[in-house]
């Protein structure tokens, strides 16, 4: 049964190979994500990873976990606050913040965290369930 404030968090690190690997499918090679010499000479320092690659990070907790399997992701709004970087742990976190039962849509916060567990990513996501019966 899903409730108002349950929530789910995982951590990952992305690598250089992950961004390339994303950089391929969706044939966006800028050099803040792919060029670490480049990064070292701008004030960011490391490689940034891209923002359509941490808003996806959401999918896997959705789509697994909370609510899960079944659930169709319906909508996305994304702030990123702060960059994240290459090689850093970051914590993915899903708050379901309201359940509409007649329409069986869940609004959930979504937010990163990196290393030193300040906010990079904030957003909200909307996503519908097939049936009730976790409602």
């Amino acid at each position: 049964m899903l409730n108002m404030g349950d929530n789910v968090t995982y951590k990952r690190v992305i690598t250089q190979r992950d961004i390339m690997a994303f950089a391929s499918l969706i044939n966006d090679f800028n050099k803040v994500h792919t060029d670490s010499e480049y990064m070292k000479t701008t004030k960011f320092k490391k490689t940034i990873i891209h923002g359509a690659f941490l808003s996806s990070l959401f999918s896997h907790l959705l789509g697994e976990v909370l609510p899960g399997n079944g659930c169709v992701y319906l909508a996305q709004q994304t702030s990123f606050l702060k960059p994240a970087f290459v090689d850093e742990q970051l914590t993915i976190n899903i708050i379901i913040t309201h359940i509409n039962h007649e329409t069986k849509r869940i609004t959930c916060t979504t937010q990163i965290f990196n290393t030193e567990q300040q906010l990079i990513v904030d957003g909200e996501a909307i996503v519908v369930v097939k049936d009730n019966s976790n409602l």
